[in-house]
């Protein structure tokens, strides 16, 4: 007998994803928000400080992706498939951590926006966010941790095309 797939219901407590990538677990999250300042000097020698412009929302993250199973459903899934492949010399698929190095290098070479959980956050995502940089360290055979640092892109959907009044063309000449 093969068991091609399982479909087993289970609570997932945490859900900790970076676009479409699931992960074991974040092990560090830094949000940066900056803003620019503007400084101009009088001429009585006092600074002027009068326009504050803030800079999109910068994020670091760590994270780790390990090869091994993180709840039943996975566990179950990956008995099944090295059984079938006991019996059926079907080869094994890439373990979590290499699915997860080509899943993070796809992502970067697309330059997709991607979207993260965070605990900060709530129930909310962080959302439209460009990757900067990926550090990946594997420490071992069977663990990929990695450094992502993030860029909120910023999107104006308030830039508007001038329109002319109703009114304009229609004043009369007084004379």
């Amino acid at each position: 007998m093969i068991i091609d797939s399982l479909d087993i219901n289970y609570f997932d407590f945490e859900k900790n994803e970076f676009g479409s990538l699931e992960l074991d677990a974040y092990t560090e999250q830094k949000i940066t928000l900056n803003s620019l300042v503007s400084k101009d000097a009088l001429e009585t020698g006092e600074v002027l400080a009068d326009a504050i412009v803030n800079q999109p929302m910068q994020i670091t993250v760590k994270g780790l992706i390990s090869d091994l199973a993180q709840n039943y459903k996975e566990e179950l899934e990956m008995i099944a498939e090295a059984v079938t492949a006991v019996f059926t010399s079907k080869a094994l698929t890439a373990s979590k951590s290499v699915k997860g190095w080509q899943k993070l290098y796809k992502l970067w070479e697309d330059k997709q926006l991607i979207s993260i959980t965070s605990p900060i956050n709530g129930e909310d995502t962080f959302k439209d966010l460009a990757i900067e940089s990926i550090e990946v360290e594997v420490t071992s055979l069977k663990a990929l941790q990695f450094t992502a640092k993030l860029t909120q892109v910023l999107i104006s959907s308030n830039i508007k095309k001038p329109t002319l009044s109703s009114e304009v063309g229609n004043q009369s000449v007084r004379g």
